[in-house]
């Protein structure tokens, strides 16, 4: 315990006052450290719950990718099944009509809109690009007389009958995959949203800048509220002629 007796201050130096400020500014300390004690904890708490919130969404996210794609396999693979019925289909109108001549690939594309009334779809359109030269093929052989008309109106009903019960089946498939696969990405870009924003708070700072600015107030205040007046008596000389009560509280207020 520091005495009275044992300090070393100048005559004019209220001692009394001198330790009630030293007191009241460890006392100021000391509240303020148990503050920042406490939020450094609640921060590492709360990186914590963030890291472990992340790994779980990104299992979650794994898991929902990989349903959507199996669910995107079944629709493409349906769509793809159309789409080489629906260009079937182009060729037979297409190998029947009473003039035909060589066309190219963007007038074959043009036919196909005039036969359907409708612009060909991303599979329709791969199909026939993947079986251009064989429709080509067809129609030069049919121009040389050399390949008899193989479509007849029989094979033709037939093949439009089994298409469409075909279809209707494939039609409920499709739906109940598309539902799913919209459900997942729906909770897919949830999930991304959810990821973004707890990255974001995660990679903020550990210590935001009020609690720098905190931390930095906190050492001033120890060196200009405590240490000062405590170790008046080892530098008083410097500031001679100066009323040391008044120096004190001076510093006391800047704090």
């Amino acid at each position: 315990m520091l005495l009275v007796d044992d300090m070393a201050v100048p005559p004019d130096v209220d001692i009394n006052l001198m330790l009630t400020i030293a007191e009241a500014s460890a006392t100021f300390v000391a509240i303020v450290a148990g503050f920042f004690t406490t939020k450094i904890i609640s921060i590492s708490g709360e990186k914590k719950r963030l890291r472990s919130r992340l790994a779980e969404l990104e299992a979650e996210l794994i898991s929902r990718d990989r349903l959507a794609k199996r669910y995107k396999s079944v629709m493409d693979g349906i769509e793809s099944r159309w789409a080489r019925g629906s260009i079937d289909n182009f060729i037979r109108r297409l190998l029947s009509q009473e003039e035909i001549e060589v066309y190219s690939l963007e007038e074959m594309k043009a036919k196909f809109r005039t036969f359907e009334e409708c612009e060909l779809n991303e599979f329709e359109e791969n199909v026939l690009r993947e079986r251009y030269d064989e429709i080509r093929g067809m129609i030069t052989g049919i121009l040389e007389g050399r390949t008899p008309s193989i479509f007849d109106v029989g094979s033709l009903a037939l093949s439009i009958d089994s298409s469409v019960r075909i279809a209707e089946r494939e039609s409920v498939v499709f739906s109940e995959n598309k539902g799913k696969f919209l459900i997942e990405e729906s909770e897919i870009i949830r999930c991304q949203n959810m990821k973004q924003q707890y990255k974001a708070d995660l990679d903020a700072d550990t210590f935001p800048s009020h609690m720098r600015f905190g931390f930095t107030s906190q050492i001033i205040f120890a060196v200009l509220g405590v240490l000062i007046p405590l170790s008046y008596a080892s530098w008083s000389e410097i500031f001679a002629g100066v009323t040391s009560n008044i120096l004190v509280i001076g510093l006391f207020g800047v704090v």
